[in-house]
């Protein structure tokens, strides 16, 4: 007989994170405790997307209008899409062996609090507590707590931004939200409060811009105008080393996968996604049949794209 303990599967740091967190029953501790060893189990059987962009059927989904973003919460195995001033929530059904279809069926729908259409979202594992962080159509930016929409069914909102000019593309880095106001660059709020921080850092200037990654500290990505642009840190400021060379017709959203360091690029207005090398930032490949199409994502677990066909008002799934 083999014995497996949870501590198996667990690192240093979620255990640590683990014994400080605080649950108000042993049902709940018991339901966090099974969740985080299926996802440290599923950790270890990570799947990059194939590139063959060969399409599988998507069941159970209806939008009606356009969605600009989608994120999954591995914690709670639930795909969330945004459409205008909603949330849907669907449970995920793959079945690895055929590999044809996925089927969904809707777990809940939620309403923006405040009415406001979201556009980019970034769901975001700060010390075991899953949180979305997105833009909207008022160029603000909310947080929320997903647990709150899973089990409450309720879009509560820990902080709202204040409202900037034409706010799209967002990461999240060393406790900061970096937000791309189209009009006026990058603008950093912070993750706790909110609030526009200023500091003495010098922030690339950027126009147009849609999307923005940190690799690390001294090295950040953002897609802007045509193309995208490597920025290394020198000192307190950052200096361009690399802008992509290839043709788009826009650079919109950008989503990197980890396991492969590809970066894949929405070309909406040419209606294709660019698949580019981090190192030199040259095409690998480009696949069409899109409408306006803009947020996307891989899910590592089976290594499927999922891409908001915007305008078509569908979610592609690609594998």
């Amino acid at each position: 007989m083999v014995v497996i303990h949870l501590i198996d599967f667990i690192d240093d740091k979620v255990i640590t994170e683990s014994i400080t967190t605080s649950y108000n029953s042993n049902q709940e501790e018991y339901k966090y405790l099974i969740n985080l060893l299926k996802h440290s189990i599923t950790r270890k059987l990570l799947e990059p997307f194939s590139l063959n962009f060969e399409k599988i059927e998507l069941n159970g989904m209806s939008l009606g209008t356009s969605s600009y973003d989608i994120v999954i919460s591995p914690f709670y195995d639930k795909l969330i899409v945004n459409h205008k001033n909603l949330l849907q929530v669907y449970n995920i059904s793959y079945n690895r062996s055929k590999r044809k279809e996925i089927n969904l069926s809707m777990y809940s729908q939620i309403t923006h609090k405040d009415g406001a259409h979201f556009r980019v979202m970034k769901l975001m594992n700060e010390s075991g507590v899953e949180y979305i962080y997105a833009s909207d159509n008022r160029n603000c930016v909310t947080k929320c707590q997903v647990s709150d929409l899973i089990n409450e069914g309720k879009h509560n909102i820990i902080w709202k931004s204040e409202e900037y000019r034409n706010m799209w593309g967002l990461t999240v880095f060393n406790g900061k939200v970096y937000a791309l106001d189209y009009d006026n660059g990058i603008k950093v709020l912070d993750c706790k409060s909110g609030k526009t921080l200023y500091s003495e850092e010098i922030l690339p200037t950027i126009e147009n811009g849609y999307g923005i990654h940190f690799y690390s500290e001294n090295e950040l990505l953002i897609g802007h105008s045509k193309k995208l642009e490597l920025f290394k840190k020198n000192d307190n400021s950052w200096i361009s080393v690399k802008c992509s060379s290839f043709t788009m017709l826009d650079c919109y959203s950008i989503f990197i996968e980890n396991l492969s360091d590809l970066i894949y690029v929405s070309d909406s207005s040419a209606n294709k996604i660019h698949v580019v090398r981090r190192n030199d930032l040259s095409l690998v490949k480009s696949h069409d049949g899109f409408q306006s199409q803009f947020g996307m994502l891989i899910d590592d677990r089976n290594g499927l794209l999922y891409v908001c066909d915007t305008f078509a008002h569908q979610i592609r799934v690609f594998k």
